[in-house]
Order: C-alpha cells, then structure tokens, then sequence
C-alpha cells in the first residue's frame, strides 16, 4: 500500500509543479463562472422563470454541473491505449505492481488536486457574488 501513497504523492506533486499553470486554470475558471453569471442575469433581467427555473436555481447548476465536470475529464482510457501502443505497458507488467492500483492513484492524486482547484473557485465567485 506504500508504494501505491508514493504513486499518490509523485502525481498530486506533478499537479502542483508548475504555478502558472495553476493560476491560469484557476482564473480562466473564474472567468468562465463571471460570464455565466452575466449571461444568466440577462436572460432573467426580465422575467423571473426560464423554463422552470429561476436565477438561484439556475446558476446552482451552472456552478454544480462546472464542479462535477472534472469526474468525466479523464483521458486514461487513451492513455493505456497509447502506452499499449508505444510499448510503455510492458513497464508496469515486469514491476511488482498492479496496472489499475497505480492508475487509479494517480487519478486520485490529479482528481484531489483538481477537487480543490474547483472548491477555490465556487469560493472565490459566491464570495464576489453571495446571492
């Protein structure tokens, strides 16, 4: 189970290394709820339903829908395609590891991060804009 921790630990610092790309994942996400923002209260600047929903509910699923988005972005499935494909795999078969413990830790590891990426922003935007 240690080595699996170690596998957890190298990923979620993988995640971290590069600050810029943290900063800009975080502000393009506050940039992308700020436009979903205005464009919702346009749409319910003159009427308080749209389609059975008011603007709370509304902008509660924007905000729940941009928060879950992240459980779906996986790419592992081509990602063990290709290392199949460029001989990569063959790697994990002569370690004493197993393939599907080593990937799920490292997409907890990215998933963690990710989690608290997502947490930052849904903050940072109700605390811009509480109602």
């Amino acid at each position: 189970m240690r080595k699996y921790w170690t596998i957890f630990k190298i990923n979620w610092q993988k995640s971290v290394e590069y600050r810029v790309n943290f900063l800009a994942h975080l502000g393009m996400g506050l940039i992308s709820f700020w436009v979903m923002y205005f464009i919702w209260s346009a749409v319910f600047k003159n009427q308080p339903n749209f389609g059975g929903f008011t603007f709370s509910t509304m902008m509660t699923y924007v905000l729940m829908t941009k928060f879950l988005h992240f459980t779906n972005r996986g790419n592992i499935a081509r990602e063990i395609g290709q290392e199949s494909k460029d001989g990569s795999f063959s790697f994990y078969m002569v370690k004493p590891i197993s393939y599907l413990r080593w990937w799920f830790s490292a997409f907890l590891a990215e998933r963690a991060f990710e989690f608290i990426i997502r947490l930052l922003m849904i903050t940072v935007f109700l605390s811009y804009f509480p109602k």
